[in-house]
């Protein structure tokens, strides 16, 4: 029997990356790093966002990928028959989940533009308390 799914309580970073890229579809929570992983591969995506997240951080990340079209969003208190019926509709309408030009939401130098807006309010900070 081919194996289709992969469950655990945690994966190692080491294979995050493997498994998004041979992953159809990912069921998961709704983390940053998640968030920019799935857009990244451009991977649709099943969240169910932690609803104690600081400030509904997952909730919102959640989405936001729907609103590009990556994902479908269900609530905690999902029942086993609406997961199901997310995933057999996801899967049967797969081509649906993909958006035509993830790099309108990926930034190239993103590290160099936070560097750089640390700086700047460093510089800021210093020259107030100068």
């Amino acid at each position: 029997m081919r194996r289709r799914y992969l469950v655990s309580e945690h994966f190692t970073s080491d294979d995050v990356g493997m498994i998004l890229r041979e992953a159809s579809l990912v069921v998961g929570r709704s983390g940053i790093n998640t968030i920019t992983e799935l857009l990244f591969l451009n991977k649709p995506a099943l969240l169910i966002p932690l609803s104690r997240s600081q400030r509904d951080e997952q909730k919102k990340n959640a989405q936001f990928l729907k609103d590009v079209g990556l994902s479908e969003v269900l609530g905690e208190k999902v029942t086993s028959s609406e997961f199901i019926s997310a995933i057999n509709h996801m899967i049967r309408n797969i081509e649906k989940y993909k958006i035509n030009d993830n790099r309108e939401y990926l930034k190239e130098d993103a590290a160099l533009n936070i560097l750089k807006a640390v700086e700047d309010a460093a510089i800021k900070n210093n020259e107030k308390t100068s």
